[in-house]
């Protein structure tokens, strides 16, 4: 899976090589999706803390962070301009970002398709919006420098465009 191959590999060698501070919280804005994760967390073998918020107000102390996870969260945020910068917020400097979104298209026409359906697919999404530049709102921060990004596109490429990689925070 993307997540075994791409998101995963980059957080495990950095608590192996002993870069990660052992303070762990996993977040998310949706209360069945919290419960879910905690049920599937209690025996990971080390303590979690976990935290109901949003995006846009991460409730953590600057710079809290060495490594932070973000995965399939984007596309459900009001705000992705401020949610980056959340994000570049909590991060440590030196630290990563280490992602897996869905978002915008690489084509012209599957944006149109995009952006065509995006409000109907929000109602019936939970929120989800398929034309996220994840990616592109990240980088505008002037926090991260991408070390690399992985795009696979399946088909229908309108609702399949998914970007994986990795970032660092600089000072």
């Amino acid at each position: 899976s993307l997540w075994r191959e791409r998101v995963l590999p980059p957080v495990i060698d950095a608590v192996a090589a002993g870069q990660a501070r052992r303070d762990i919280a996993s977040g998310s804005f949706r209360c069945d999706l919290l419960a879910r994760a905690r049920d599937r967390g209690r025996d990971v073998g080390f303590p979690l803390r976990w935290v109901e918020g949003r995006g846009e107000a991460l409730p953590f102390e600057d710079r809290a962070f060495d490594t932070v996870v973000l995965t399939y969260a984007f596309c459900s945020v009001d705000d992705t301009e401020r949610t980056a910068r959340e994000i570049a917020r909590v991060i440590a400097d030196g630290g990563q970002l280490v992602f897996a979104e869905h978002g915008l298209a690489l084509d012209a026409g599957s944006r149109r398709v995009q952006r065509w359906l995006d409000p109907s697919w929000q109602r019936l999404a939970g929120g989800c919006r398929l034309d996220r530049d994840v990616v592109g709102a990240l980088v505008a921060t002037d926090r991260f420098q991408l070390d690399w990004v992985h795009v696979r596109e399946d088909w229908p490429r309108w609702m399949s465009t998914i970007r994986s990689g990795r970032m660092v925070a600089t000072s």
